[in-house]
Parts: structure tokens; C-alpha cells; sequence
């Protein structure tokens, strides 16, 4: 499995897109700006883009998910608690940034706690990771994860917003310690880092902990 990092939106949103063979999966593209980017760069290797995956519905994480579905053919999964954040993504980025972009689709299914996403032999496993939002999740493969807004290098995601929940996010850091130390973390702002690395430095972490 290889992974590429597209820089996205005014709030500078990591788009992952990973790839194995000739598949391809997006995962977070927030921002239409950039998309064709994502798509020159899928045709110039062969690739299908077989999955596009949100890690939450905030519109920094949706808003190119309609842009990408002009240029090409996916199946578009997210976890059903962030539908309503989805839905509204292209009224917020209108009131907060002054522009006008187009609604995000609906989701064409919606991913669980256990779901299993497969590209060319690569297997990504859904854990359900709320606190930032309700529906957060993260996709998990061997010695990755893809984290969204939950766990950053050094901190974690906002929990004072109406649709998140700190006793949440707790149990979510909890569960994404228990994965294996050498996993190198993909978070939705920022560098990558890794999980000992968060164990031993990042507050917010070690705090969860604690309250063990």
C-alpha cells in the first residue's frame, strides 16, 4: 500500500489517497480546489478510484466529494451519525469562508464499527472513534491509521463544538492506544506521527489514559 497527502481547503485538510495495484481509495477530500489534481494524478498511474471515504462530516473534510464525482466513479462511505454535518457542509463554508460550493452526495453506504474496506489485497478496518463528532471514525491497516480530526501530532481534535462529546473522545483515545506502538498515525491536519511517539508526549493522550 502506497499513501500520497494532498493538502486541501483553507483550513489545510491532509486528503489522503491510498493505493494498492490499480485501486485507489480518497480519504478526506475537503475542498473542490485541488480535486483535479487528485484525478491528473489517479490517470497518470492507471489508477480506479474505488472507495472515497470521510473520516467525519465536517465540510473542511466533504466539500470535494461532489467536484471528484463530476470527474470520476466511486462509492462514497462515511458513518450515518455525521449525515446532518454533511448535509449542512455547503452552508458553513458559505457563512464561515464566503464561497459557494456545491452540496455534498449523500453517502452510497455507511461504514460500522468493523467494517472491512479491501483495495488490491489491502485491508482497511473501521473503528468507531467519536468525541470530535459523533460519527468519527478510523480506518486502520497494518501499522496505519487514518485518525481525521480525533488524534493529531501533539493534540487532538475540538470537543466544544454542539455535535461533540469529550466523554467520547476519552473512550475513543483509549481505544486508539490499545493499537499496536509502531502504528504511524495519518491525521486530518498536520504531519504524520506515531503512536509510541503520542504515548509518551501528547497531554490529551496520556491524560485518557489516566482516568483508567
Amino acid at each position: 500500500m502506497k499513501i500520497v497527502k494532498f493538502v486541501l481547503s483553507p483550513l489545510h485538510t491532509n486528503c489522503y489517497v491510498i493505493y494498492s495495484n490499480v485501486e485507489a481509495m480518497a480519504i478526506d477530500p475537503g475542498w473542490p480546489q485541488g480535486v483535479e489534481a487528485i484525478v491528473k494524478f489517479l490517470d497518470d498511474l492507471g489508477l480506479k478510484l474505488k472507495f472515497v471515504v470521510a473520516t467525519h462530516g465536517h465540510f473542511d473534510h466533504v466539500l470535494g466529494v461532489a467536484k471528484l464525482k463530476e470527474l470520476t466513479d466511486f462509492t462514497f462511505l462515511t458513518h450515518v451519525a455525521d449525515l446532518p454535518l454533511i448535509k449542512e457542509a455547503h452552508v458553513l463554508a458559505r457563512k464561515l469562508f464566503n464561497v459557494s460550493t456545491s452540496e455534498v452526495p449523500e453517502p452510497d453506504s455507511y461504514v460500522v464499527e468493523g467494517s472491512e474496506l479491501s483495495l488490491a489485497g489491502v485491508k482497511l478496518k473501521v473503528l468507531e472513534t467519536p468525541g470530535h463528532t459523533m460519527g468519527s471514525i478510523t480506518l486502520v491497516g497494518e501499522d496505519v491509521a487514518f485518525t481525521g480530526d480525533t488524534l493529531f501530532k501533539g493534540t487532538i481534535g475540538r470537543v466544544d463544538f454542539p455535535h461533540s462529546s469529550s466523554k467520547a473522545m476519552v473512550e475513543s483515545l483509549r481505544k486508539l492506544a490499545n493499537l499496536p506502538k509502531n502504528t504511524t498515525l495519518y491525521p486530518g491536519h498536520g504531519e504524520h506521527t506515531r503512536l509510541d511517539e503520542e504515548l509518551l508526549r501528547n497531554y490529551y493522550l496520556r491524560k485518557a489514559l489516566k482516568k483508567l
